[in-house]
């Protein structure tokens, strides 16, 4: 055992805690993670300084940093390097890289060309991982009304009840019984905390309860009804509710999601969570039946393939609401590819998984980032200001920063991840005279921008390998982007819409280096 300081988090935030902690370069990856009832203890390689304490204790409420004996991880040993011995070498390519944990079950495909050799790569999985006591092969696609999948056993005891952990929450199940995907973990995650104190929430297609049951945990004032139409399911979320300490917040209910919600559960939503992606179309007018008659936000999974498979579902789902339930979808707040998904039955491609929200609004987002670019809005707006009321300011400002450079730097930050592409090579001087050839952005077709031309004439004294430099000089300064570059830098990622919106009517610090600019051009 070795003594190290730690993280002390509530179990809800011990996934969260490490992420951070990794980070910020302080896990000590050498000692393994320990956890008692309630707290999770993430061991760290120094104390953290003040301000990485207080970068922590923004993202993860009640952090505590305590010190702890820890015991020393054991060396990791790959599953395929404990096969190699028994499989032909030209197959050890062919050896399942993707492995799903649930609980004590590790579940695996087993490609064609390893048949004969499951039982080896069943028991290298069992070596390999301590806590796997049953190794399953998928034996065919999810089918059925109750979404199951066949499996076999190919090494360890073969019981498949088991106890699955996920953000705090406990889950007991049997895979062979009811549908359950750890895949879905962080979409589970990440639709719960979306919910707000006091909302009704109604779970079509509820399985053991990740969605309604965390919802639960997080929140203190809530209200979920857990509809499925598994028997199965719903006793094993009957025994998930106790396990977790929610009774009284879900309400689990057995029947087809239709009936139930025309018998008992008619506009009492403020939001419907729909995860049947290959059947949810036909639930569109219950879930909207369900919903309070000033509106609420649902939750819609489909699997789409092709081109463009975002907006084929969103135009799907505006049509479908309109015939069936007879209301209108007043906006789409965020369409999102959540996963690549095996492909359907007489399907020639992959399909993808997409996650669709709408009737209300919503803030998500990247928060690190948009604290960024907040920032940078603001500098951007103060220092312009700061220039135009101060000439003090402005003579220093123009005397030691070319105003190219400062505007390209800028945007440049504020976009993040804008591509660049060079011209021309570079030509420089002793005395910082602009290039040759100006840094231009190139942009996608998702991104709208308006750009601002301005001239220039070099300063510096012009010799025979400058001489270029006598031409006018052109730089191009992005004065605002829309949320549609969010799409294009990272279509994982839906920004706040009140952002986007105020860069879009604003634009003032954009005017503000216009003018600026011009001041300057006349100095030269």
């Amino acid at each position: 055992m070795i003594e190290a300081p730690c993280l002390k988090v509530r179990k809800l935030f011990g996934g969260k805690a490490i992420r951070l902690a990794a980070k910020l370069n302080l896990l000590n990856r050498r000692l393994k993670v320990q956890s008692d009832n309630n707290y999770v203890y993430v061991p760290l390689l120094e104390e953290p300084s003040l301000h990485e304490k207080a970068e922590l204790s923004k993202e993860i409420e009640g952090l505590e940093v305590v010190r702890r004996a820890f015991p020393e991880r054991e060396r990791v040993v790959k599953a395929v390097d404990l096969a190699a011995e028994l499989l032909p070498p030209h197959l050890l390519a062919s050896f399942p890289c993707s492995i799903d944990f649930i609980g004590h079950i590790a579940i695996v495909e087993i490609p064609p060309e390893l048949e004969e050799y499951k039982e080896v790569v069943g028991e290298a999985i069992l070596k390999a991982h301590k806590r796997v006591r049953t190794v399953l092969a998928k034996a065919g696609a999810v089918e059925g009304t109750y979404r199951l999948r066949k499996f076999e056993v190919i090494a360890g005891s073969g019981e498949t009840e088991t106890v699955h952990r996920e953000f705090g929450c406990i889950y007991h199940l049997d895979p062979t019984r009811v549908y359950f995907s750890p895949r879905l973990s962080h979409e589970h995650h990440r639709v719960a905390s979306q919910v707000r104190e006091g909302e009704t929430v109604i779970d079509m297609f509820a399985g053991v309860g990740p969605f309604s049951i965390l919802t639960a945990k997080i929140l203190k004032s809530v209200k979920v009804y857990a509809i499925d139409v598994n028997p199965d399911a719903v006793k094993y979320l009957e025994r998930n509710i106790a396990a977790n300490r929610v009774e009284g917040k879900v309400v689990p209910i057995l029947g087809d999601a239709r009936k139930v919600v025309a018998e008992k559960l008619k506009g009492v939503a403020d939001r419907v969570i729909m995860n049947l992606p290959e059947r949810a179309f036909e639930y569109v007018a219950a879930a909207c039946e369900a919903l309070k008659p000033s509106g609420g936000i649902i939750h819609y999974y489909e699997f789409a393939g092709g081109d463009n498979p975002i907006k084929k579902v969103e135009a799907k789902i505006k049509k479908i609401v309109e015939e069936r339930a007879g209301r209108k979808v007043s906006k789409v707040l965020a369409s999102r590819l959540v996963r690549e998904a095996a492909p359907l039955a007489g399907s020639p491609r992959p399909e993808s998984r997409v996650g669709l929200f709408g009737f209300s609004r919503l803030l998500q987002g990247t928060l690190t980032v948009r604290v960024i670019l907040t920032l940078v809005s603001g500098f951007l707006s103060f220092s312009t200001s700061l220039l135009e009321r101060s000439p003090a300011a402005l003579s220093a400002f123009t005397a030691t920063v070319r105003p190219h450079t400062y505007v390209l730097l800028l945007t440049t930050i504020s976009l993040g991840f804008v591509k660049v592409k060079r011209g021309s090579p570079l030509a420089s001087t002793t005395s910082f005279a602009p290039p040759a050839s100006i840094v231009t952005m190139i942009f996608e077709p998702s991104l709208l921008a308006y750009s601002l031309n301005f001239g220039f004439r070099s300063a510096a004294p012009l010799s025979a390998p400058t001489a270029i430099m006598q031409s006018p000089r052109s730089v191009s300064a992005v004065s605002f982007v829309t949320s549609k570059v969010v799409l294009w830098v990272d279509r994982t990622i839906t920004w706040p819409h009140a952002f986007t919106t105020s860069l879009i009517s604003r634009g003032v610090w954009a005017k503000r280096i216009y003018r600026l600019l011009q001041t300057r051009s006349n100095n030269f």
